[in-house]
């Protein structure tokens, strides 16, 4: 099968980061596009709330203004729904739709495989996103590159990170065979919807002179510095400068960039 190269891949992602979606209100819009959000998306999220009033059931409680089940309660709610709320948005913009209703939970902590207190991930035995407390998340940020980040701020980001994981594992046939390829589109968008400001003062801590390259996309990167690989993955889509391309592309792409990421 023939497959895109990495330019293409990026096409679909860039026109996003110069229009970035203002992370203090669900109701503005930096551009008409980013408003635009299709039939599709805006009739499930009628739906979801029609067949579910706002009352505690197994599956959670539906956000206002996204199609999405979240358990969680008080300021940890809000940011979780505001943060499915803009990447689905995001998302839109390529044309990329939840195929259904996006679940999610705050747990107390989050533990990797290996016994690592996280962020957050998705399950997707479960199909579920799962974020840590604002306090853990609090403490995991102490000492990292994500320290002068306000809380909530990161919190909703990296809700955005978590749900494109779930919206592009739901529109992709198989996943890429790389977890960094895995982890490209999550970080380049969930800087991508940052406000401005911080992402800058982010970046600021790399060294991204040539931000064309793409060799370090490499599972060894991510092992040893994610928030490098992160930084790389916004400012390698960023500096391609296209506008939006199909979602069919970016999937198709996704789907092999392993092996295709030169």
């Amino acid at each position: 099968m023939t497959w895109f190269s990495t330019a293409a891949a990026i096409a679909v992602l860039a026109s996003i980061a110069n229009t970035a979606i203002s992370p203090t209100s669900s109701n503005d819009c930096a551009t008409s596009a980013l408003c635009d959000l299709s039939a599709a998306t805006a009739l499930a999220t009628v739906v979801i709330e029609q067949a579910a009033p706002e009352i505690d059931t197994a599956s959670g409680r539906p956000c206002r203004d996204a199609p999405a089940f979240v358990r969680a309660s008080g300021d940890e709610r809000r940011l979780i729904c505001g943060g499915i709320k803009m990447a689905v948005d995001a998302l839109a913009v390529c044309g990329i739709k939840p195929r259904a209703p996006i679940y999610a939970e705050q747990s107390e902590k989050v533990v990797s495989p290996d016994g690592d207190e996280m962020f957050g991930l998705y399950d997707r035995v479960h199909d579920t996103v799962v974020v840590a407390s604002a306090g853990s998340v609090a403490k995991l940020m102490k000492d990292s590159p994500y320290a002068a980040i306000s809380v909530s701020e990161f919190y909703r980001s990296m809700v955005v990170h978590e749900t494109v994981h779930a919206i592009m594992e739901a529109n992709q046939s198989a996943l890429p065979s790389s977890r960094s390829a895995q982890e490209y589109a999550p970080y380049a968008i969930q800087w991508a919807t940052m406000a401005p400001a911080t992402r800058q003062a982010f970046l600021r801590q790399f060294d991204l002179a040539d931000t064309r390259i793409a060799d370090v996309f490499a599972d060894a990167i991510l092992m040893f510095d994610p928030y490098y690989l992160g930084a790389r993955a916004y400012t390698h889509f960023d500096a391609m400068g296209q506008s939006c391309g199909t979602a069919s592309l970016w999937i198709a792409v996704l789907a092999d960039m392993g092996a295709s990421l030169v």
